[in-house]
């Protein structure tokens, strides 16, 4: 009996595989309080596919589908032939106003990283003649509404864990 337990005491708390799986498990542990999430969301926000992800959330699948960040709708096109002449250029598939003529106005957003996350920005007054597309259709054509904001949580949790797995350098 003697004997069993001196070789069971060797592979306890007292061994090389013990004491280097623990020194492996405390770096890893100093690296994760290490992690500061505010810097970690900025490099993230400011990361250029990060940015195109969120514009393509507002533009392609929010705006041109005639949908606002509050979840209301942009009001149809009052010209049934203006309508028929913006799906045969390809920039309509609905009756609803997409804010997509040349392009431009979609080519002008632009996210803005801040201190609480970003903000979304654009040239709303592309076409002067036209009136700046804030006082005409609100504000709430920059920004997600709740289905492309919960694309962009799941594409963040990506990206975290893609961070995260680089600092604990697994």
């Amino acid at each position: 009996l003697r004997r069993r337990k001196r070789r069971n005491q060797k592979r306890g708390r007292n061994s090389p595989f013990f004491s280097m799986f623990f020194d492996a498990l405390r770096d890893k542990a100093d690296r994760i309080k290490s992690i500061k999430v505010d810097k970690l969301l900025s490099e993230i926000w400011r990361d250029p596919i990060t940015q195109k992800f969120i514009i393509n959330l507002n533009t392609e699948e929010q705006l041109f589908f005639g949908l606002k960040a509050n979840g209301e709708i942009l009001p149809r096109y009052a010209s049934s032939e203006y309508l028929n002449e913006k799906r045969a250029a390809g920039v309509a598939l609905n009756p609803f106003i997409n804010l997509k003529l040349s392009g431009a106005f979609y080519k002008s957003f632009d996210v803005i990283p801040n201190s609480v996350g970003f903000l979304i920005d654009a040239n709303t007054n592309i076409y002067p003649d036209s009136g700046d597309f804030v006082d005409v259709y609100g504000l709430d054509i920059l920004g997600l509404n709740e289905n492309n904001t919960e694309k962009l949580t799941r594409y963040l949790q990506e990206e975290i864990q893609k961070w995260i797995k680089v600092i604990l350098d697994v």
